[in-house]
């Protein structure tokens, strides 16, 4: 598939469909979502972590909850595992038709067509995983302090605060993973965070397992947790109103959200 090199931008069109209907940080996320579904020429990933590594200073809960909230709006469209803009994605559509006719005039003595003009550009690819810079010979990397919590610029629940000498705050101790049911991390990643409150994890695993072992799929309580996420994003439910997520699963809550939440308005918006 060829990427195109250029994409018609209506600014009148962008404004109208964003201006005074998305806060500061969906504006951003939403341009960012077109601006790589542009460059790579197709929907892209539903990855959090991966986006907000685009971003300064951003903790991948706050793109996700964005996301969230422009699924919600009918900014974005989600699709299994892939997000995209409905407008971008008729922009590309078009600038692919361009490029095949110009590609098609020139072969009857039109404008020439160059190999610039129909070779297939590469998109893009963005790493999801950043590499660490070398350490300069001589100097001793800082080592850091048990329980130092770094400055993220907004406030980090104390179930996502960075622990253990500095351990990333969405990867799970080790030990973790010998005591939580393989499905856990996908339920905990879908509930919605609890911050500034306090929403223990171990409690919760424990919970989920008992669920899991009574019967129950884990797919279904991910699916509850996911909904209830978008109910949260929808009611602008407050934090201290959302139950920890154990006492949310020893109560069966799953089964009162395995249908989506009636969304806002919806329309696709301008890119």
């Amino acid at each position: 598939m060829q990427k195109p090199r250029r994409i018609d931008y209506y600014p009148d069109d962008f404004l109208a469909g964003v201006a005074g209907k998305l806060t500061p940080v969906d504006m951003a996320t939403y341009w960012m979502i077109c601006t790589l579904q542009y460059s790579q020429g197709d929907t892209i990933d539903d990855d959090p972590t991966w986006i907000s590594r685009l971003f300064a200073d951003t903790h991948w809960w706050t793109i996700r909850a964005s996301i969230d909230r422009l699924v919600i709006a009918g900014k974005v469209v989600r699709e299994g595992s892939k997000i995209g803009v409905k407008r971008a994605a008729r922009e590309l559509q078009d600038a692919r038709r361009r490029l095949a006719s110009s590609v098609q005039n020139g072969r009857k003595g039109g404008r020439p067509s160059t190999e610039s003009d129909t070779s297939e550009k590469q998109p893009v690819i963005f790493p999801k995983t950043l590499p660490s810079p070398s350490p300069s010979p001589n100097i001793k990397p800082p080592t850091p302090l048990q329980g130092e919590v770094p400055d993220f610029g907004f406030a980090l629940s104390p179930d996502d605060q960075m622990t253990n000498g500095g351990q990333k705050p969405n990867t799970p101790p080790s030990a973790k993973a010998s005591t939580e049911h393989p499905a856990f991390a996908e339920f905990w990643k879908a509930y919605p965070s609890r911050s500034p409150h306090t929403n223990p994890r171990k409690p919760a695993a424990v919970q989920f397992g008992k669920a899991v072992k009574a019967g129950t799929d884990p797919t279904t309580i991910s699916t509850g947790a996911r909904n209830y996420a978008l109910a949260v994003v929808n009611n602008h439910t407050d934090p201290q109103f959302i139950p920890m997520a154990s006492t949310w699963l020893s109560q069966n809550r799953w089964e009162e959200h395995q249908q989506p939440p009636v969304p806002m308005r919806r329309d696709d918006g301008m890119c």
